[in-house]
């Protein structure tokens, strides 16, 4: 029999694959409510939304459920006079949504994992006010295992501080007037090394740096969810990776004692270490194994280094590849003259268990660091088309529109054939002009409202707005056909392609109940349509059936 928890955790899981249907509905109830100046059954029908939001605490989402009640509360008056507040309420509530629906939408498992995991950070001094959507926040906290000791003003706080031990304050930036005074309180105490978090509705640059002045080390705007709140947390602490990283290291070919020492401490728990000592092994060895981060030990020669990091600097691919030098004494004089040109990160070649773990948290620290501004960036470096995350989230708003709308759109996946087999025969570089070649052509074929995104190595996906299948169909068919028919030219070099191409719908199948309702199941459908294609001779498109996505 499972436990309570584990129960829980299942009904967490639940209400999270339905939260994109839940925002949508929230959503068309807002738009006609407003349409009907928030009168009449379109009012009526938006409170019967809400109420069911509110028991979204069931399912472990207090802060939905808190929220909910104050725009059910809202709703409830004879006549709504206050229509801005609503709308500024309603708005929360949807942001809240929007939050958990995308989150969920681009890491499902990890967010899942978040929600039901705290992290080491147990015990959170928590100053805010005394309201029922901080009460329901804190037991939500409560009921995930954070320790909660909860003051509202100055004056619980003054007791109370002297003997705490904490390891992270939760504060919202207008809890009290005496934010000043507050602000001196935790660093007298606590503290200057304890995180401190100052949250706010008003995100604006007066309140952080209001914020920032009563000693706030980090900002988290409001509304927060659990989600946010365990990102938050994962930044300000050790990193934690679900799989070991990859780290690549060149060196030079050596027996000493002092290097094979580092390399075992180094091929620790945390981090796999691959070891190369040439330069077109270092290459080779970054294609396919694609690595977290790259050391270079500069007993290969500083001048070699550097051109190696030039090299690198060359391709897009790896623009955003963290790079560790590593020197001894001997090479510092030398490496601080070239610094000007590397501009990379250099650390000295550990000699004690000390400086082992610096460098062992250096390098994870400058991994997560690159993971969060990869997650950031919206477009590939490479072929400058959407990344897979942006693409993901600007297709999950295109959904959204399209169901108040009513319009269709139509999603095509794109995989080059033989791609492997290509980089193997002509190399590495001239892969990815071919790459670069046909985003290009991707581009000057599609609409400036379509979406374009590289989705995985040789893998690109379109989102026609507005488009039926059998135009996509017929759009796509031409591209296949035209790449067929001719050869990419590649730095003097023809080079044969095809293309395999698979098409999914939304919102469903012509003539068919819809299966397909958010944009995982429209990417999923169109996966297995690219395999179809693939499965039947490459060179082709294949647009979905009911076969293909059961």
């Amino acid at each position: 029999m499972s436990s309570i928890s584990e129960q829980q955790s299942q009904l967490q899981k639940l209400y999270l694959h339905s939260m994109i249907e839940k925002r949508t509905e929230l959503i068309n109830g807002m738009l006609l409510a407003e349409q009907q100046n928030w009168q009449g059954d379109a009012v009526a029908k938006l409170e019967q939304i809400v109420v069911r939001l509110i028991g979204a605490g069931v399912y472990g989402f207090a802060d939905i459920s808190s929220l909910a009640y104050t725009v059910e509360q809202l709703l409830k008056a004879e006549v709504i006079n206050d229509k801005n507040t609503l709308y500024l309420s309603l708005k929360r509530l949807c942001d809240l949504l929007t939050i958990y629906a995308e989150q969920h939408n681009t890491n499902p498992s990890s967010l899942f994992d978040a929600i039901v995991a705290p992290l080491p950070l147990k015990h959170i001094l928590y100053i805010d006010n005394r309201n029922s959507e901080n009460e329901a926040f804190v037991k939500q906290m409560e009921y995930m295992g954070y320790q909660i000791t909860w003051c509202a003003t100055l004056e619980e706080l003054i007791p109370l501080i002297a003997n705490l031990q904490v390891d992270v304050v939760l504060m919202d930036v207008l809890t009290t007037h005496n934010l000043t005074q507050v602000g001196t309180v935790l660093k007298t105490f606590l503290l200057t090394k304890t995180p401190c978090f100052f949250t706010s509705y008003q995100d604006t640059i007066e309140t952080r740096l209001t914020a920032i002045a009563a000693g706030a080390t980090h900002y988290l705007p409001k509304p927060i969810t659990l989600a946010n709140l365990q990102t938050a947390f994962e930044h300000i602490i050790s990193p934690r990776f679900k799989n070991p990283p990859h780290i690549l290291l060149l060196e030079a070919n050596t027996t000493e004692n002092t290097a094979s020492n580092y390399h075992q401490a180094l091929r620790s728990t945390q981090l796999h270490l691959h070891i190369v000592h040439t330069a077109t092994d270092m290459i080779n060895t970054l294609i396919a194994l694609q690595p977290q981060l790259l050391l270079i030990n500069l007993n290969i020669g500083i001048e070699q280094g550097i051109h190696l990091l030039t090299l690198l600097k060359q391709e897009d691919a790896y623009l955003t590849l963290p790079v560790i030098l590593l020197t001894d004494d001997n090479h510092l004089q030398s490496y601080g003259q070239h610094h000007a040109v590397s501009n990379e990160d250099y650390l000295p070649i550990p000699n004690t268990p000390t400086q082992t773990e610096y460098v062992i948290q250096f390098i994870l620290k400058r991994i997560q660091h690159a993971h969060r501004l990869n997650a950031l960036q919206a477009y590939d470096g490479l072929t400058q088309l959407l990344n897979t995350n942006t693409f993901r989230n600007r297709l999950l708003s295109s959904i959204a529109n399209a169901e108040r709308s009513g319009s269709p759109i139509a999603v095509a996946m794109i995989d080059i054939d033989n791609f492997k087999q290509l980089n193997q025969e002509y190399g590495y570089w001239i892969g990815n002009n071919v790459l670069r070649q046909i985003a290009k052509m991707l581009r000057q074929r599609f609409r400036r409202g379509d979406l374009l995104g590289r989705y995985k190595d040789d893998c690109f996906v379109i989102a026609l707005n507005d488009a039926d299948m059998l135009s996509a169909q017929q759009v796509l068919e031409q591209l296949v056909e035209e790449i067929a028919n001719s050869q990419v030219k590649v730095n003097n070099t023809l080079i044969p392609l095809t293309l395999s191409a698979g098409i999914a719908y939304y919102p469903g199948h012509l003539h068919h109940e819809p299966l397909i309702n958010s944009e995982r199941d429209i990417l999923q459908a169109t996966e297995k349509a690219v395999q179809e294609a693939k499965r039947r001779g490459r060179n082709q498109v294949v647009a979905t059936s009911l076969e293909t996505i059961l």
